[in-house]
Parts: structure tokens; sequence; C-alpha cells
């Protein structure tokens, strides 16, 4: 449909064309998925570098191992389910969202990952960089919603892309948020980063010997050298906590063995036969995890600015946003109730719920 932008009711089209899309790809999203968790699966056997990769970040309640290949395999099913019905995919992407050229409109769909102790993240508000909105968003004091949180007028948050853009001819961009959430890491891979942690110690302390023995070579053969070792920027404290790092990616994903004879370590020290059964364990777990649920919001476009006042600034406030979506429904489709901007396409039965109230609303399918 093509909107007129001088109509008189040119906002209640705009939502009636983005709830039209909502429901679109809600529907090809969900028939998409066991397309999607195949391709995932295929790539998640890339094996022992991946577990590694897990392990090691599995203190971080952010990281999340799943978000780059979940984007790829999800944009290569949307591409060849979208292009039937109409819809180009254009090749100016930034970051992680993808757009769609359709007859009369464009698609932008951001593609997200977070894990489920991570709350932050879609518990009634989803974060959104400045490329993948086109709805301006208010500068908060507290990063947090009340009106008096607010600075006004003036100080507000631009986002990259504007409501309307020209391909051709004027089209209206309308923007998606697509979360996949997942499990915790520490869930997926339990005491593995504990048996490494130990390991890593043990490593750390030969480093630290050899360490030694090269500075004080280096200081025997060329004081001014060492001094100026010791002016370098880079932390000397973390040096040996990097190599220890590398060195590990060298014995468990290289299987460089020689590292172990220069640090003076035993082929069959425990430590490592125990963190070596560990990393296979979960590689096995790793494969086989699945996302916890899936939903889809539909970002309201930068026209419907008198609307809408739950855009506020992110953890970086001149370069994010948070849209709380739990309180922003389709404002001019007033029926017995505004429909939500949020569908959620599946969520696992162990999970409901936990996720359901958050989202605040009911699995669609």
């Amino acid at each position: 449909m093509n909107i007129n932008l001088n109509s008189p009711n040119l906002f209640y089209l705009i939502e009636k064309q983005e709830k039209k899309r909502l429901d679109m790809l809600s529907v090809e999203i969900k028939c998409a998925l066991p397309e999607i968790e195949r391709c995932l699966s295929r790539s998640l056997r890339f094996g022992i570098a991946s577990s590694f990769q897990l392990i090691m970040a599995s203190k971080s309640r952010t990281y999340n191992p799943f978000s780059g290949s979940i984007e790829a395999a999800t944009t290569d099913v949307l591409i060849a389910r979208l292009g039937p019905l109409g819809y180009k995919r254009l090749y100016a992407e930034l970051g992680s969202n993808i757009i769609f050229e359709g007859s009369d409109e464009c698609l932008d769909i951001d593609i997200k990952t977070a894990n489920v102790e991570n709350l932050s993240d879609f518990r009634g508000t989803i974060p959104i960089g400045p490329c993948q909105t086109t709805h301006p968003a208010m500068l908060s004091l507290f990063r947090r919603k009340p009106d008096d949180a607010y600075l006004k007028p003036l100080l507000t948050v631009y986002p990259y892309l504007p409501p309307v853009i020209r391909v051709e001819k004027l089209k209206l961009l309308y923007t998606f948020a697509l979360m996949f959430i997942y499990p915790s890491c520490r869930e997926v891979t339990g005491s593995a980063r504990d048996r490494l942690n130990d390991f890593e110690e043990h490593v750390r302390g030969r480093l630290n010997q050899v360490f030694v023995q090269q500075v004080s070579a280096l200081v025997a053969k060329s004081p001014a050298t060492m001094q100026s070792w010791l002016e370098q920027k880079s932390n000397r404290q973390t040096h040996a906590k990097d190599q220890s790092e590398n060195q590990l990616r060298g014995i468990f994903i290289q299987n460089e063995l020689k590292i172990l004879d220069r640090l003076n370590i035993p082929h069959n020290d425990p430590k490592k036969i125990a963190v070596h059964e560990k990393i296979r364990q979960v590689e096995e777990q790793f494969v086989k995890t699945k996302p916890i649920a899936v939903f889809l919001v539909s970002i309201p476009n930068g026209l419907l600015i008198q609307y809408y006042n739950c855009f506020v600034s992110g953890k970086n406030h001149s370069k994010s946003t948070r849209f709380y979506y739990k309180d922003a429904p389709f404002q001019t489709l007033q029926n017995s109730a505004p429909p939500p901007r949020i569908t959620l396409l599946y969520v696992n039965k162990r999970y409901k719920k936990q996720i359901e109230p958050l989202l605040g609303v009911k699995c669609s399918f």
C-alpha cells in the first residue's frame, strides 16, 4: 500500500501498515524457526573452537555465543522466505539488521540475542542502536522511563535512519526487532569454567617463572631495553593473564603439546585432562542448546513521535536508545483494546510462566 504522506489519516495509515507487516513477519518467522534451528545446529558443530570460547566467556552475563550464528542463519532463511513475497534484500545493513525493499515500503529487521538472566535486554524494553530505528529518543537522566527522568525538550538522541527513504521513490521505513532469548552461558558450561580456571592458574604460575627468567636475562643484557619495556602503556599486570589465555588456546584448540613441555607440565597432567573432558561435554551440550523464547517487536516509525513517549537514551546516552514496548501498544488502532507491538512466536514450556509476564504477552502460536 502506497501511503500519501500528506493524508489527514497519515498516522493511522502508518500504524495500520506496521500492524499488517508485524502480523505477516510473525507468521513467516514462526514458520521459519525449524529451518533456522537446523542451520544453527549445523553451524554449532564447528566444535572445540566454539565450545572453548563459550567456556572462556561464561562469566559474562551479556556475552552470547549464539549471536553471530543466529544472525547469519536467520538472515539466510528470511531472504528465502520474503523473496517470493516481493521483498528484495538491500545491501545497506548497519550492524546486525537486514533491510528488505518492497514495492511501497522498506522493512528493517534487527536480529538480537539475549541471555535469559540478563533481564534488561528484554523485560518490557529492548535496547536499540541508532541504525535500528527511525524514532528519536529522549535523553534520560537516570536511564529509566518516568517522565521526570527526561531532559526536555532539546536534548534528544537522534537515529541514523529517516522515517522515509528514497529508493527510486519515497518509501516508508518500518523497523522491527527480532529477539532470541537463550539460556545463560553458565547453564550450558556447568563446572567447565571452574576446571579451566584451575588449570589456567597452573599455567600462569609456570608462565611467571618463564617471564622471570626472560626478564633477568634482558636486564643483564640491556638495562635500557628493560626500562623501555617497563614504561610501555600496556599494563604489565595483565600481561601474564593475556598470555595464559593465549597458551590455553594453543593447548586445547591447536593441540600444541610443546607448550606443555616449555612450561614443564606433564602431558597427562590431571588438571589438563579434566579440562579436555569438560570441553567435550560442553560441545555435546552446546549443539543441543535451543532458544528459550523468540519474539518480534514493531518499533514505531519516527513520524509517529507525537504518539509515543516510550523511547529513552540507553547506556551510551548519545548513541543508543531503549524502547519500552510493554507500555507502547498501537496508539491509533483503538478497538476494545489497542493491540500490542510485540508477538511472542515461541516459548519453551519450562520458561513459559517466567517469560510471558516479563514480555506482557502470551505466546501467539
